[in-house]
């Protein structure tokens, strides 16, 4: 089929022959052979596919992810929504999707819900909310923010922000603590994908990256910076399962 879909010469009618063949799992190969959409075809076929059934929204929105677009309000205001409801495979690609769009704008929909990264969600959905809120909380206190970032990326955020010497102790020390504890599965994955090319990690558009976070946080002496800020609370519990690991970018 992906023979059939290179054929096809506009992105709208690629994405109605894929949607209506309801396959099973969207293939990485179809990338390659998919053409972008313009901001206006994104707006018709959000349209035509509001009211359509969970499976076919679910397949435009991974085939939405293909390529970067630069999407209007309308289209801003579907996709930050089906963002707040989906599942957490779902809602990765669309965490992933809106940050490579427009991070501080997409950063700004994370602030005004309260959003913080945590350790039993999808890769995806933490690392790149994590990249959305550095670019989009310039004013906050770093004190207040890095509680929310991912680990992997507090001394990214440290730097961005202009490496205060304060604030990049703390991401030092926040770090610090992270690597000296137990192993968290979902902290783990985060390091270890960070800075891949998603080309080369994504197996299946469909199946993204799920972090099985089984064990605790690592717990901080008392008094410590980063134990003040969230990083010695002991959190347990079943996470997602992860059957075809993926990574981010």
């Amino acid at each position: 089929m992906v023979r059939q879909i290179s054929g096809i010469p506009d992105a709208p009618t690629q994405f109605d022959r894929l949607i209506g063949a309801d396959l099973k799992f969207i293939s990485a190969l179809f990338s390659e052979v998919m053409k972008a959409p313009t901001a206006d075809e994104v707006d018709a076929l959000i349209a035509r596919y509001r009211d359509a059934t969970a499976k076919q929204q679910r397949d435009l929105i991974v085939l939405l992810s293909v390529h970067p677009v630069a999407f209007s309000d309308g289209a801003w205001t579907f996709l930050a929504d089906m963002a707040r409801q989906s599942e957490d495979e779902l809602r990765a690609v669309l965490f992933r999707m809106l940050s490579l769009a427009d991070a501080a704008r997409f950063g700004r929909i994370l602030s005004s819900t309260g959003w913080s990264w945590d350790a039993r969600a999808p890769l995806w959905t933490n690392h790149y909310g994590t990249g959305a809120l550095i670019k989009a909380e310039t004013g906050l206190p770093f004190d207040e923010l890095a509680p929310r970032l991912a680990p992997w990326r507090v001394l990214e955020g440290a730097r961005a922000r202009g490496a205060d010497p304060a604030e990049t102790r703390l991401a030092a020390e926040i770090l610090g603590h992270v690597a000296d504890g137990p192993n968290n599965p979902g902290t783990r994955s985060g390091f270890e994908s960070h800075g891949r090319q998603g080309g080369e990690e994504i197996r299946s558009l469909h199946r993204v990256h799920t972090a099985a976070a089984q064990s605790r946080r690592p717990r901080q002496p008392r008094g410590s910076t980063a134990s003040r800020h969230g990083y010695g609370c002991a959190r347990e519990g079943p996470g997602p399962s992860n059957p075809n690991r993926q990574h981010a970018d």
